[in-house]
């Protein structure tokens, strides 16, 4: 029995040591799965596991970190972290990792130096490492935060250059809620106004008394139709400036979702010089106009085809027309039929020639049908939309012609009397011009007189008088008349 009983004794011990080392294989294998979970996850994130001892040593690094220092991980191992830091950096740091030491491990972001020299910029937070109440290391996760770094960066820099833009720029800027309260505005919104920046928010153009009463109803349109969602502008208001005076502006608006609020992005711009230009231009035009309108020349404007652009009043009336009843016409029209082909054509020389100032005289048909003789002075402009025009200044020369033309009658007929007598003989041996101005001293004509009529200066006529007096052996110019009519001279 006994026997027995250590027989059992002894398998019951065999059979608990088989179980505790079937514990402790089945432990050994969960562990080994652990730290195999373990070990992926590490090396599989995006982010860099680390830990180092309390001189800050690294001593475990994930692979990982080659990616954002260029430094594989047994490069790294073994060397204290201020090696792979702008030296600048160093003293902060340790002051982090000492608090982090002490229990007191706080977010923390710094530059670091990678195998290349690039500045990467890293975010770290972790736990402090104890065996038992003693402080071995510190383990945590870096992330590389570069990119997030420079485009915070970038949006500093963008938020600085549209600050300068917004506080430089020479038009008032400014917002507003959706019930007239300034929100904000740039330096020229206070220089436009009158006000200090700070006057000016949480206040209204209501308020301010900014705008006169007949222009606020005026502006309550257009807020309200900010409301709505709609852009408005450009629009002009006579602004009340806090000393008094006024200011002509001109506004814009645009809605904006600032912070998902709603708001009016304003933009006024001081119009004042360009209404006082547009002032002094409308009276520029109208003395422009008074004087283009009631000059005693004819002035035409035409295209390059020939219509008539603009004609002022007196060119018109002296036609016979009203403006607007040649105005769209071709000026051909108003020429006599014979003359338009040439006109026609000297039209189009101005234009292939616009430097040179071309001049004609032709024939124009009245309203009534009767006829007018003009001279014109031509020249090809560009005008305000850069097509070519042709200016014509037009004179009329009927009188003038008709005066000529009885010259020409007159001087035609003495020719002729003077041509009869010379086949008719004479015996003061008198030229064909002495004969023609003996005819012209026989009816009493003066010397400025006998010049005109034969195209001659007055001194030209005396001499050709005394020339005659002197063939003659006369006395005086009425002698010689005298004597010119009896003999025969004269007819």
């Amino acid at each position: 029995m006994r026997e027995e009983h250590l027989n059992e004794q002894i398998l019951r011990i065999f059979a608990e040591r088989a179980g505790s080392e079937l514990e402790r294989n089945r432990a050994e294998v969960a562990l080994r799965e652990s730290e195999e979970r373990y070990r992926e996850l590490v090396e599989e994130i995006n982010d860099v596991i680390y830990e180092i001892d309390t001189n800050g040593r690294v001593t475990y690094i994930s692979p990982i970190a080659e990616e954002v220092s260029g430094y594989s991980p047994n490069e790294i191992i073994g060397r204290s972290i201020v090696e792979f830091m702008p030296p600048e950096e160093v003293p902060a740091r340790m002051d982090s990792f000492g608090q982090g030491l002490a229990g007191r491990p706080v977010p923390t972001e710094f530059r670091l130096v990678s195998k290349s020299g690039e500045i990467r910029w890293i975010h770290t937070l972790g736990r402090v490492l104890r065996e038992g109440d003693r402080i071995t290391g510190f383990r945590g996760v870096l992330t590389d935060i570069t990119d997030r770094k420079r485009a915070e960066e970038a949006l500093r820099d963008s938020e600085e250059r549209l600050k300068i833009l917004f506080e430089s720029a020479p038009d008032a800027y400014y917002l507003n809620d959706l019930e007239g309260r300034f929100v904000d505005g740039n330096r020229a919104a206070g220089e436009i106004s009158g006000y200090k920046r700070e006057e000016l928010i949480g206040q209204s153009f209501l308020s301010l008394k900014l705008l006169s009463p007949d222009e606020i109803s005026k502006a309550a349109v257009l807020l309200a139709r900010n409301a709505q969602g709609e852009a408005t502008g450009p629009d002009e208001f006579t602004l009340n400036r806090k000393d008094g005076s006024q200011v002509a502006v001109e506004i814009r608006t645009f809605v904006v979702r600032i912070a998902g609020e709603v708001l009016v992005l304003g933009i006024a711009r001081d119009i004042t010089e360009r209404k006082r230009a547009e002032e002094a231009l409308r009276e520029s035009e109208q003395q422009y106009r008074a004087l283009y309108d009631d000059n005693p020349t004819m002035y035409f404007t035409v295209d390059t085809e020939g219509t008539v652009l603009s004609v002022n009043k007196f060119g018109a009336e002296q036609l016979g027309y009203k403006a607007d009843e040649l105005v769209g016409r071709s000026v051909l029209g108003i020429f006599h039929d014979d003359d338009r082909e040439d006109v026609q054509e000297q039209l189009a020389a101005c234009v292939r020639n616009p430097a040179e100032v071309a001049q004609w005289e032709f024939r124009k048909v009245c309203k009534d049908g009767s006829l007018m003789w003009v001279k014109e002075t031509v020249r090809a402009v560009r005008g305000p939309d850069g097509d070519t025009i042709v200016l014509i200044v037009c004179e009329d020369i009927t009188e003038r012609t008709r005066v000529e033309e009885a010259l020409r009658e007159a001087r035609d007929e003495l020719e002729s009397r003077v041509e009869t007598q010379l086949q008719r003989g004479n015996t003061y041996g008198l030229t064909f011009r002495e004969l023609t101005v003996i005819h012209l001293v026989a009816e009493g004509k003066s010397d400025k007189e006998i010049g005109a009529l034969l195209s001659i200066s007055p001194r030209t006529a005396n001499k050709h008088v005394q020339n005659i007096l002197k063939k003659m052996g006369a006395s005086s110019r009425t002698e010689a008349g005298v004597r010119a009519v009896r003999e025969g001279l004269v007819v």
